[in-house]
């Protein structure tokens, strides 16, 4: 996928209307932020930050320490086993990378970045599924975060969603930059991976690869995503932020989901040393904070992701690239946690569940 990435112009448009409330209900939080009134309270934040990480990450003492605590080798590997009711033997062993929450800016160097490419590119993926938020602060990231993105060598392909931060920094833009560099991109529509492992339009038999838009910031479509088809085609679905497991209009509609794949809360970024809480504000994402939850539709797959927003900080909740490898069965799905690797001294022990991380049952 490396190469010259050009600049393309398609329709990619955010889902939000009449002062920020999209058909979701949701608020754009950076609605009243983008107004005339308080935009440039945006640009001198984005600017001190910039210059904050240009001064610490140009002194090699500073940028050592700093890579100590967030650096690339930080981040951990979760691996895990999911058996799928209907999954053809042949796409049997399937190995699905997920990557989120990169968040390439003034605190994640490109460097950074791509380190956390390699290391996904040795996990040997079929499928890397980025589950948005690729950069912050600036559109200026977009272009390096996309170049590297298009180094991944999955053996099938890479897709994607868009999440909250993308869209706060150039959405379309990003899209673009995105489709250029070879990924796929799912929000609010659907492919299919064949039994010889090619990602079509459609077809009534295989893997269904499905994504939604971002509920803070564009549509949601879940009619769009999996309407039509068929009861017996397994499925993933792509959504950056979990809440999208509550929304009541894919509860009624009673869409089967194999597997949700998020991101979006940063396992909290900054947790309670004493019991691991995370510090997220809604009871909702309290819920949906890290790890395997189980929600009234579907499971769902909270990546703790790689980079940071706001405080540029991790505190018991080190970064993570999650591997899911896929197993037929007549079963309904059901996760066994294979390995956990990483360099942190906060690491689990294997087959020790992350905080939050619920044990499944079968139904």
């Amino acid at each position: 996928m490396a190469g010259i990435i050009k600049k393309r112009h398609h329709a990619h448009k955010s889902g939000f209307h009449r002062k920020g409330v999209n058909e979701a209900g949701y608020i754009c939080p950076r609605f009243n932020l983008e107004s005339r009134r308080l935009a440039w309270l945006k640009t001198i934040r984005s600017a001190s930050s910039r210059a904050a990480a240009t001064a610490m990450l140009t002194s090699n003492t500073w940028r050592s320490k700093y890579q100590d605590v967030a650096g690339p080798d930080r981040a951990f590997i979760s691996t895990y086993q999911m058996e799928i009711a209907d999954l053809d033997p042949a796409l049997s062993g399937l190995r699905i990378v997920q990557l989120t929450d990169i968040h390439h800016g003034p605190w994640l160097p490109i460097e950074f970045v791509d380190a956390i490419m390699e290391r996904v590119n040795a996990m040997k993926p079929d499928i890397v599924a980025l589950t948005g938020d690729y950069v912050v602060n600036s559109p200026r990231y977009i272009y390096p975060v996309v170049e590297s993105i298009g180094r991944l060598t999955p053996s099938i392909g890479t897709v994607a969603v868009l999440g909250n931060h993308d869209w706060w920094e150039g959405g379309p833009e990003l899209a673009d930059a995105l489709e250029g560099a070879g990924v796929i991109l799912l929000d609010n529509t659907r492919k299919t991976l064949t039994l010889d492992r090619q990602i079509v339009d459609f077809t009534h038999e295989g893997l269904c690869l499905a994504g939604v838009g971002d509920p803070w910031a564009d549509r949601v479509d879940f009619d769009a995503a999996l309407a039509e088809v068929p009861d017996s085609l397994p499925r993933i679905l792509l959504s950056h932020n979990p809440d999208a497991a509550e929304d009541r209009r894919l509860i009624e509609a009673g869409y089967r989901i194999d597997l949700m794949l998020s991101g979006h809360t940063h396992g909290g970024q900054v947790c309670f040393p004493k019991n691991g809480m995370p510090v997220l504000p809604k009871v909702r994402k309290q819920k949906y904070g890290r790890g395997l939850i189980f929600g009234p539709q579907c499971p769902v797959y909270v990546s703790r992701g790689i980079g940071t927003a706001g405080v540029p900080l991790r505190l018991g909740a080190d970064p993570e690239i999650a591997a899911f490898d896929l197993v037929a069965t007549g079963k309904p799905p059901w996760f066994i946690r294979a390995d956990e690797t990483g360099n942190s001294l906060a690491q689990n022990d294997a087959g020790t569940a992350d905080p939050g991380l619920q044990t499944p049952s079968h139904h």
